[in-house]
């Protein structure tokens, strides 16, 4: 895993991470997942199966700004950023 930089720290702070935990999360960070939210699904159609849709659950993500599962949503200096938590 690549050393995180100051910002991204930052937005996981913003999400409710402490410094330590945010320095070690494994994620990956999406500025521009509100404004290009149907690009990024196409691209992960193939994630969708019979038992779950989940490019369904981002744009419900991004349209309720309720995170979907395994999903973070920060809110720093006027700008909204999803964050994929990797398990």
């Amino acid at each position: 895993m690549k050393k995180k930089t100051e910002k991204e720290i930052e937005i996981l702070m913003a999400a409710g991470r402490t410094r330590y935990d945010a320095e070690r999360a494994n994620c990956i960070i999406y500025e521009d997942l509100g404004e290009n939210v149907e690009k990024y699904c196409k691209e992960w159609e193939y994630l969708n199966n019979e038992e779950e849709n989940c490019t369904e659950k981002i744009r419900k993500m991004v349209k309720t700004g309720i995170p979907a599962e395994d999903w973070g949503i920060a809110k720093l200096n006027n700008k909204i950023y999803y964050i994929q938590y990797i398990l």
